[in-house]
């Protein structure tokens, strides 16, 4: 049996599919009984990974499912098992905007020693600060479970400072996307520049650049039509340079959206 049979799918180069494949295999495993089965499958993750960074993902190299990890590598493992699905809930957009996810994803905290529970936290904490379009109350919800706030001058030292300044003024000052419930459609490849385009253009509208806001707000409208929140904006814009017919456009597409789903 080959890494590929192991993890389901067909041999790839691409990465991100390997490690898919890897974080739908391992919810599958409960890990407290089937402790071989996970080494195993680590392997194959491994194996694969090592494979496709070669260019050999289509040859046909050896392979022992029953080889054991080094001793060293279990601790090491559990992390990289957290990251892989971290960055596999955060590439998910509709998954990513659910609280219930990050709570599923954490739902052996109480479990962890002070330890894992630093290094999980440190890890985090870190893939926050670039990656941080998330809805108000998920990011709440991560700081209340880290208290990353009592630790902000032990934060300075290890990370920059305008990135921490700026994760905590989003947990504390939230965006205003009071819409995230309307994205559920939104293409999760595109939702990191959607949601940019559209804080970028409200930032502008609020320091009276229009034509910057216009230019952004149109920019997210072309990528997604759906948020009640941008017709809001775009209509505010348009409304603010004069274009009162468009500006009445936005404003009866985003009510509609609204009635409907309600």
């Amino acid at each position: 049996m080959s890494c590929w049979d192991i993890l389901g799918i067909e041999s790839t180069e691409d990465i991100k599919k390997i490690k898919h494949a890897y974080a739908s295999k391992l919810k599958l495993l409960d890990l407290a009984t089937q402790q071989a089965l996970f080494e195993e499958l680590r392997r194959a993750l491994e194996h694969a990974k090592v494979q496709a960074q070669s260019g050999l993902q289509n040859q046909s190299l050896p392979f022992n499912s029953r080889q054991k990890p080094k001793a060293q590598s279990l601790v090491v493992t559990q992390l990289d098992d957290f990251v892989i699905q971290l960055e596999i809930l955060y590439a998910d957009f509709p998954r990513r905007i659910q609280l219930e996810e990050w709570q599923r994803l954490l739902a052996d905290l109480p479990h962890w020693t002070l330890d894992r529970k630093q290094t999980i936290s440190d890890v985090l904490f870190g893939f926050l600060l670039e990656n941080y379009y998330l809805p108000p109350t998920i990011l709440v919800y991560l700081e209340q479970q880290f208290a990353w706030g009592e630790q902000q001058l032990q934060l300075i030292k290890h990370y920059n400072e305008t990135d921490i300044e700026r994760l905590f003024a989003l947990i504390k000052q939230p965006l205003e996307f009071p819409s995230f419930e309307f994205l559920q459609d939104l293409p999760s490849q595109l939702s990191d520049r959607y949601i940019e385009l559209c804080w970028t253009g409200r930032q502008a509208l609020l320091n009276n650049h229009f034509d910057k806001a216009l230019n952004c707000l149109l920019k997210a409208y072309g990528i997604y039509k759906k948020d009640p929140y941008l017709l809001r904006l775009l209509g505010n814009a348009f409304e603010r340079v004069g274009r009162k017919n468009q500006a009445l456009d936005c404003y009866y597409a985003g009510s509609e959206l609204v009635k409907d789903d309600y």
